[in-house]
């Protein structure tokens, strides 16, 4: 059961002349920007604290890889695997790898590898790891830079616009 022509005609009519009434009270409108202003300044807060978080969170990983599809091994040193996969696919010298933080992510499944997290001691091991992981071309494994999530969503968003080439 809707409303008839006329009930809609007098409906409107009344929200016009509320909105006019409201509009031209003063305490009313000082009202409304006041809580306006109160939540747009929450949200700048909350937005602020979020940034300086994730900021704090990218500061810490700075150094550090995202390796993907890397064979799990029952019983491996990852470690020593991460730094095998260096030499022999990457062709760098074993004594240029230097790890501070290495592990796999998540629980442990046997149907697929869980990813793994290498955070090196400096950024010339970092940049000579990423200027040869084009090696692994054909490998199945994948090398990328350990992203915050809000970073690595605006990483995705300019991909999709620019071209997976271009980023």
């Amino acid at each position: 059961m809707g409303f008839s022509r006329a009930d809609k005609f007098e409906i409107v009519e009344l929200i016009k002349d509320t909105l006019r009434k409201s509009l031209s009270d003063k305490v009313f409108i000082r009202d409304l920007v006041s809580a306006l202003s109160e939540h747009i300044t929450a949200s700048i807060k909350e937005a602020k604290t979020t940034l300086n978080m994730e900021s704090t969170i990218q500061e810490e990983i700075v150094h550090a890889y995202m390796v993907w599809y890397m064979v799990e091994d029952k019983d491996e040193n990852i470690d020593e695997s991460f730094k095998k996969l260096c030499v022999q696919k990457l062709r760098l010298d074993s004594t240029e790898i230097s790890i501070d933080r290495i592990y796999r992510l998540g629980k442990k499944d046997n149907k697929k590898a869980r990813d793994v997290i290498v955070k090196f001691t400096s950024f010339t091991v970092k940049a000579n790891v990423l200027s040869t992981k084009k090696l692994l071309k054909g490998s199945g494994i994948t090398i990328s830079e350990d992203l915050t999530k809000i970073r690595y969503n605006f990483f995705k968003l300019a991909r999709k616009k620019f071209g997976f080439r271009n980023v």
